[in-house]
C-alpha cells in the first residue's frame, strides 16, 4: 500500500467515526423496534375466544377455551406462538403463530397457519399509541369468492398478562365504513 492510500484509509475512517459521532447522525437509530418488543408473549397463556357473526342475526356466537404457549425459536429472530382452541363440542382445531420484525416496513409481520384451513394469513402489525393497540390489516377472499379486508386490533393490560384481540371485517359488497366484528379472544397469562 502506498502512503497516499494509507493517508485516504485513515481520512476516511477518521471521518465516519466523527459523523457518526455527531448527534442525529448515528450509525443505528436509538429506538429501533425488534422482536424483543413482542417478548410479554413469551410463556403460557389461557382464554377464550368468541365467533361472531354480524351477517348472520339467527346464529349464535361460538364460543372456545384456548392454550397458548409462546417462545422465541430461529435463533430469538421469531416468537412462535403454538394455540390449542377447542369449541364446546371438544373439537379441537390448532394453528400456530409467527411473529417477527419486519425491519423493511418498520412493523411486526405476524403469520398464522391452521391445521384446518389450507391457507395462511398474513399481516403487519404497528402499535398505534393514539388507541393504545397494535393494529394490522389484511386482505382476504370469503366463501362465495368475492374479497373483503380484515382490521385487527391486539390490546395488552398494563400489567402486560392479558391480551384482547378483536377482528373487524369489510367485505367489498358493505357500505362504506363499515366493519363487522366478528372475533374477539381474550389471552391471560399463567403463572
Amino acid at each position: 500500500m502506498t502512503s497516499l492510500s494509507i493517508r485516504g484509509l485513515v481520512f476516511g475512517v477518521s471521518t465516519l467515526t466523527c459523523l457518526a459521532a455527531m448527534p442525529g447522525i448515528a450509525t443505528e437509530p436509538e429506538n429501533e423496534k425488534s422482536i424483543n418488543d413482542l417478548e410479554f408473549l413469551i410463556g403460557e397463556w389461557e382464554g377464550q375466544s368468541t365467533f361472531l357473526y354480524p351477517r348472520d342475526e339467527d346464529r349464535s356466537p361460538a364460543h372456545e377455551t384456548v392454550q397458548v404457549s409462546c417462545a422465541y425459536v430461529l435463533k430469538d429472530s421469531y416468537i412462535q406462538c403454538d394455540t390449542a382452541w377447542t369449541n364446546a363440542d371438544d373439537r379441537t382445531r390448532t394453528f400456530r403463530l409467527h411473529f417477527n420484525h419486519n425491519q423493511l416496513d418498520e412493523a411486526y409481520q405476524v403469520l398464522f397457519i391452521y391445521d384446518n384451513w389450507p391457507r395462511h394469513v398474513s399481516y403487519l402489525l404497528n402499535y398505534d399509541e393514539s388507541k393504545n393497540a397494535y393494529i394490522g390489516f389484511s386482505e382476504f377472499e370469503d366463501a362465495e369468492g368475492g374479497t373483503g379486508e380484515e382490521r385487527v386490533e391486539w390490546r395488552l393490560s398494563d400489567d402486560q398478562r392479558e391480551l384482547h384481540s378483536a377482528e373487524f371485517n369489510h367485505l367489498e359488497t358493505d357500505p362504506d365504513g363499515f366493519w363487522a366484528n366478528s372475533f374477539e379472544f381474550v389471552w391471560r397469562k399463567v403463572d
